[in-house]
């Protein structure tokens, strides 16, 4: 059972946000960049340094970005795992503190090549496209610790009538799940109208015995003397007052 998040009762649903404990990787659905790593216990895109090292003669070896975009990576592992991105040839993302020596380092380079990237971004290509490898590192970071989100929601009864996973901002997931339960509460109302409106004047009497507590006991009478089309307006204006909430869905 995942763990709830936070959750918020919404008409006749309640709306969880619960940590998804089954959702993928963020790095199976990004297309655009590539992950090269030699770590040896994680390697995200089963991509090796050796595949962008060239040995120059002269220089000795060297990474081959020619034609790319790239951005380093580097991890922290103190009770956690996170990462971080810089430019190429900058220090380690993490500082120089104590813990930043001792527990963080050099990852590995996240690329991308520059003709998707001017394709995907045109003239802003170079910000854009590092900007995205930003991003997808700190989705990874969220995926790898845990911090990714799915919301369920759920009816009067138990009942799971909605639910979709794979976020990485819980705040967002809540908003558009309180949005679906809302349209659904406007649904019950509607069907609430219909059946109140299709209801025969027995009907309506039925409900209104059941609900009243107690019945007034000039009910029968006026139900009698009154024209038929006045006693059902005024059973359905007294049945929206008297019948809950949660009760309405079982009645319809």
């Amino acid at each position: 059972m995942s763990t709830i998040y936070k959750s918020q009762q919404v008409g006749n649903y309640t709306v969880n946000i619960e940590y998804d404990e089954i959702s993928e990787s963020p790095r199976e659905m990004d297309d655009l960049s590539t992950i090269y790593s030699n770590h040896k216990r994680y390697n995200p895109d089963n991509h090796g340094i050796d595949e962008i090292i060239v040995d120059d003669e002269e220089k000795g070896w060297r990474l081959n970005l020619d034609g790319m975009v790239a951005l380093n990576v580097w991890m922290f592992e103190h009770s956690c795992c996170r990462f971080r991105t810089n430019e190429l040839g900058e220090g380690n993302a993490f500082g120089n503190g104590m813990y930043a020596r001792f527990d963080s380092g050099w990852f590995g380079i996240i690329a991308m090549p520059i003709e998707a990237a001017k394709k995907e971004w045109g003239d802003d290509w170079e910000k854009m496209a590092k900007q995205f490898m930003e991003g997808s590192i700190e989705e990874l970071n969220q995926w790898v610790n845990g911090e990714v989100y799915a919301y369920d929601i759920i009816d009067k009864n138990g009942e799971l009538v909605g639910s979709c996973g794979g976020w990485y901002d819980a705040d967002e997931a809540m908003a558009e799940a309180v949005a679906i339960a809302e349209e659904y509460n406007a649904d019950d109302k509607a069907s609430i109208e219909k059946a109140l409106e299709s209801a025969s004047l027995q009907e309506l009497k039925e409900l209104f015995y059941e609900f009243a507590e107690p019945a007034p006991n000039w009910a029968d009478e006026l139900f009698e003397l009154a024209d038929e089309s006045k006693a059902k307006e005024w059973l359905k204006t007294k049945l929206r007052e008297i019948v809950p909430t949660d009760e309405w869905m079982e009645i319809v």
